[in-house]
């Protein structure tokens, strides 16, 4: 489950699009002049799904409905979407407050750095580059 965005006060908005991308899972690798390279994973979108059901035990009890299209257009757009919803949602546990990613900014002493620097570069003097 993903949060994304942010309300005030209250917990983030969940990402509530119901939405599956069918596609194909491949293996892709090109021949060059040095040999065959090595490869890697590519999903191609064939399909997308959407409707009103969330694949819970209690949707078991709702009359849900749901849509299948294979329009190319479609699909892209959709692929695309979830995607992007991948890209700028967070897990539901995340701890931030608003919608960036959860990292916490970390803080330097720069005089310290500079210090432990020149203690370095002085306990290392005389050497060359051939004795490392």
């Amino acid at each position: 489950m993903r949060v994304a965005g942010w309300l005030h006060g209250r917990r983030k908005p969940l990402v509530h699009a119901k939405m599956l991308v069918l596609g194909r899972i491949g293996w892709t690798s090109y021949d060059t002049p040095y040999g065959l390279d090595e490869g890697n994973i590519r999903f191609t979108p064939l399909k997308v799904w959407w409707g009103s059901a969330n694949w819970t035990d209690p949707s078991t009890t709702h009359l849900e409905v749901g849509f299948v299209s294979d329009d190319s257009k479609l699909v892209d757009s959709a692929a695309d979407f979830v995607a992007d919803m991948i890209a700028f949602s967070e897990p539901i546990t995340s701890s931030c407050p608003g919608p960036e990613p959860n990292l916490v900014e970390v803080g330097y002493d720069n005089e310290a750095m500079a210090q432990a620097a020149a203690e370095y570069e002085e306990a290392h003097e005389g050497y060359g580059e051939d004795d490392y």
